[in-house]
């Protein structure tokens, strides 16, 4: 190899920090687009949780009438709380799996065979998607096990009948009106895994037709949980909002607007950033190696 002259190494040692700060900023750039991209998906539930709305019941809201031992807070761990928890889960997941993957790769270069077959890109490529795959799979096992089980969750337990759960036999011994136990037994339905569709749509139809601002009121029954009842069980709204909830509505759709257009554009913008700086970092290899050469 030739001695290099000091403005030489100059140049290489630019050349090389040049590139590795537009490698930088191609990962920055798919990072950012990585998290435009959760935004986008989850941007209605996020908008409404900002405003004290849900599209699907998180939480068993029990009226005052009802005696049972359940704290507030178990009640309202918040449609915002879950919604920003499972961003957080989401953008934890991209880069640990991502990681995973590569660690995969070079674990499986340890051995012969593996390294023969993966001189191949197309094969390299698919042993990286099937280490994110499963990287990815482990790391949505760990954040549903150690999601804290509710203070309620034993009341909501049946096999095949909503009648067979604790909190209907709890509701009949205390004499609740058909009013409450509708309300809560339609909450009961669709907290219910697999969802009850058919048991809720059944307690609604209780409660919708006689439900006023009035009654609502005087039984203590929450009007946001009755639209998100609604909400999941028809798609849309029958009872008539207060104007207090539709102003939430409004807010919650004004900012599910604003998040589409930001999360397009920006995810835009950064998916071309990151081709870019790519592309870049990609020809700023080629030349450090072709100087290599040249110099040997």
């Amino acid at each position: 190899m030739q001695q290099l002259s000091p403005s030489l190494q100059t140049q290489l040692l630019a050349l090389k920090h040049r590139q590795r700060r537009v490698r930088f900023w191609a990962v920055f750039a798919v990072l950012l687009a990585c998290l435009m991209l959760a935004l986008f998906l989850v941007r209605q539930q996020l908008a409404y949780a900002l405003v004290g709305l849900g599209l699907d019941i998180e939480y068993l809201h029990l009226p005052v009438s009802l005696a049972l031992n359940i704290s507030a807070t178990d009640q309202v761990d918040g449609y915002l709380d879950r919604a920003l928890s499972w961003v957080g889960w989401f953008l934890l997941k991209i880069p640990v799996s991502m990681i995973a993957a590569f660690v995969f790769i070079r674990v499986l270069r340890l051995f012969k065979a593996a390294r023969q077959r993966m001189q191949s890109k197309v094969l390299t490529f698919v042993a990286w998607l099937i280490g994110f795959i499963l990287a990815w799979s482990v790391l949505s096992y760990v954040q549903y096990a150690k999601q804290a089980p509710v203070a309620y969750a034993g009341l909501i337990q049946y096999k095949q009948n909503i009648q067979q759960s604790p909190i209907a036999n709890y509701l009949k011994q205390s004499q609740q009106s058909d009013f409450v136990q509708s309300y809560v037994l339609a909450q009961t339905a669709l907290l219910h895994r697999p969802i009850d569709r058919t048991a809720a749509d059944f307690y609604l139809q209780r409660i919708l037709p006689i439900a006023d601002a009035e009654r609502i009121s005087h039984y203590g029954l929450q009007e946001e949980q009755l639209w998100t009842m609604q909400q999941q069980v028809y798609a849309k709204n029958i009872l008539p909002n207060s104007p207090a909830l539709q102003s939430k509505i409004n807010r919650a759709t004004q900012y599910s607007a604003l998040m589409y257009w930001l999360s397009l554009i920006t995810f835009g913008g950064a998916s071309f950033v990151a081709l870019c700086c790519a592309g870049l970092a990609r020809h700023l290899q080629q030349r450090l190696v072709r100087i290599q050469q040249a110099l040997d």
